[in-house]
């Protein structure tokens, strides 16, 4: 190459405007990156697209020498514009921009043809360096004096391998990046053919690509380097220049070194197959457990059916005969007798309560309860259910407050009997958590025009703190109430039943103090 001319990339001009095409769905980005161009390099003349059909479309016509491409371009990928631009403009260089900064995708984007890539958001300092160094390329290819102008800031100055070959493939020229890393000196492969060179481990591959060059083609191969006992592998391209008669007058390699990337790439693919292994093993596992946990809810399920069912009939028995018992004139029985016999029915009445929401709550988790949903007047509800609950009221001296009285209410889209058992499981726990002559205040009001909340406060003695979590599993009750009869289902039949009407349940309490009780039925559409 002694007859080749190369100056400094100092005096590197070239002799008309570089033509830059930025593809991005970010107009906001587009704008910035024209108005850094406009400040920064007055001899670029930038046109702007925002899809890939517009993209297309302005470079039949444009001819860009640098494409600046978004990866990502709404639904679409930038890096299917490679091709497509190459067909028209097969010099044009691709740079893509991600806002990804995963190794991966820088790998996708070299070898879908990208010369290369630019991390978001782009600094201005670092995109202008970028463009220029393209720039260069392109003056390479535009013409022979131009190319042998800048060739020598591009050839020393690139972090790629990069030589020169003549038409029978012998090197010409080597770069300080390649003579560095294969400790060879200039004088040593100067004059030798390329393919033969002694690092190569595949020799055939190297010749195949140079012959493929030398087609006017340009050829892109992953090619094996033996350096210090180890393989390399790089990402070589074989790009052919044409002199001003046409004919093919060299053969650039440019290699990069891809072996990071390479491992990497396959330690991720090692990765996720194992991963998805295990994803699958650990599936399988959740799948066989949930099985296990749908035929023990359901074995669970029947188990308290069956049971409340055939404890129902002999518990009717004895209330049944305690109150023949009381209702009889029978001289022979004492007072204690009688006092006994009821204590009997009381105790069968409880227990045969128990038995009635265990039931009802099995019915719930077995899918089995059916709701009528119907628009319902709140005060009539709640008129009936304070009749019913009136003599627990007066036993313990309770004042209530029902402030609802007062207001006019729409109606609520709800079950009538649900919403009926649920009022009356809070008001009588108000009742029976409260103290002697305390007080329950009942309010409501609309939340969002979509609710009515009703609460039910009490002077009872409070939950505990540390019950908060868990007040609504079944069969849990505060540690200061065992002296208090009450299996712990209610408010967990509660929660099952309010959930079903589309409806919410919450409440707030302090110990010692008292609690209030809330439940959110839906309002009548209409």
């Amino acid at each position: 190459m002694n007859n080749i001319n190369i100056a400094s990339s100092n005096d590197i001009k070239p002799d008309e405007s570089l033509r830059l095409l930025i593809v991005d769905d970010d107009r906001d980005i587009v704008e910035s990156l024209q108005d850094v161009l406009e400040i920064e390099c007055d001899d670029y003349i930038v046109e702007s697209a925002h899809d890939i059909s517009s993209a297309l479309n302005k470079a039949r016509t444009f001819h860009p020498d640098i494409a600046l491409l978004d990866i990502k371009l709404g639904s679409e990928n930038g890096l299917d514009l490679i091709e497509a631009l190459r067909k028209d403009t097969p010099d044009v260089t691709c740079i893509m921009m991600t806002a990804y900064r995963d190794v991966e995708f820088a790998v996708t984007a070299i070898r879908c043809g990208a010369d290369d890539f630019l991390y978001k958001p782009l600094d201005p300092a670092n995109l202008i360096k970028t463009l220029k160094r393209f720039q260069l390329n392109q003056v390479l290819l535009r013409s022979k004096l131009e190319t042998e102008r800048r060739f020598r800031a591009i050839f020393e100055q690139s972090f790629q391998f990069l030589f020169i070959l003549d038409q029978d493939g012998i090197i010409q020229e080597i770069n300080s990046t390649a003579l560095s890393f294969l400790k060879n000196n200039t004088e040593e492969l100067i004059g030798t053919p390329f393919s033969q060179a002694p690092w190569w481990d595949d020799n055939a591959a190297v010749a195949e690509a140079i012959k493929v060059s030398l087609k006017g083609e340009i050829t892109r191969d992953e090619l094996t380097i033996n350096h210090n006992q180890k393989q390399y592998i790089f990402d070589f391209t074989f790009k052919p220049v044409k002199d001003s008669s046409g004919k093919i007058a060299i053969i650039i390699p440019e290699g990069r070194d891809i072996t990071e990337r390479i491992e990497y790439e396959n330690n991720i693919i090692s990765l996720n197959q194992s991963l998805e292994a295990r994803v699958s093993e650990r599936t399988e596992q959740l799948k066989i457990a949930q099985q296990q946990a749908v035929l023990a809810n359901s074995a669970k399920t029947d188990f308290l059916s069956q049971m409340s069912h055939e404890l129902r009939t002999p518990l009717n028995a004895i209330i049944g005969f305690s109150q023949i018992l009381t209702m009889a004139n029978d001289e022979n029985l004492t007072e204690q007798q009688r006092t006994n016999i009821k204590h009997i029915e009381d105790a069968g009445k409880h227990l045969l309560s128990l038995i009635n929401q265990t039931l009802d709550l099995s019915q719930i988790e077995s899918g089995q309860i059916e709701l009528k949903i119907t628009n319902l007047n709140i005060n009539n509800i709640l008129e009936h259910v304070l009749t019913i609950l009136k003599p627990i009221l007066t036993a313990k001296s309770i004042s209530l407050t029902n402030n609802i009285l007062n207001k006019s209410l729409p109606s609520v889209l709800t079950d009538e009997q649900s919403l009926t058992q649920v009022l009356i499981n809070l008001i009588s726990n108000a009742v029976k958590y409260n103290s002697d002559r305390g007080t329950i205040e009942i309010d409501a009001k609309i939340l969002n025009d979509k609710f009515l909340r009703i609460s039910i406060k009490d002077t009872g003695q409070g939950i505990p703190h540390s019950l908060h979590a868990t007040i609504f599993d079944p069969f849990t009750r505060a540690s200061n109430v065992h002296a208090i009869e009450g299996s712990g289902i209610g408010l967990s039949l509660c929660k099952k039943l309010i959930t079903l009407m589309d409806g919410d349940i919450g409440f707030s309490s302090i110990e010692s103090q008292g609690s209030t009780f809330w439940i959110d039925v839906p309002l009548s559409k209409s």
